[in-house]
């Protein structure tokens, strides 16, 4: 598989590398700063630590699997 456009390929927590729409993203409970300026999500409870913002639960996307 080329690598050349790699907008159309996601590497899997296996390492594998396939195409986009041959897998899909598995999303979690994460914690994260309001300030969308301040990325980053958080398997636990806390305070953001650049502003020191209470974390709020939000789904993101943790890995890819296969289809």
């Amino acid at each position: 598989m080329s690598t050349e456009n790699h907008w159309e390929l996601v590497q899997l927590s296996t390492g594998k590398v396939v195409r986009r729409e041959d897998a899909e993203p598995v999303k979690e409970l994460r914690w994260v700063c309001p300030d969308p300026g301040h990325s980053g999500g958080f398997p636990k409870e806390g305070v953001c630590r650049i502003c020191e913002t209470p974390l709020v639960q939000e789904e993101l996307v943790v890995r890819w699997k296969e289809k």
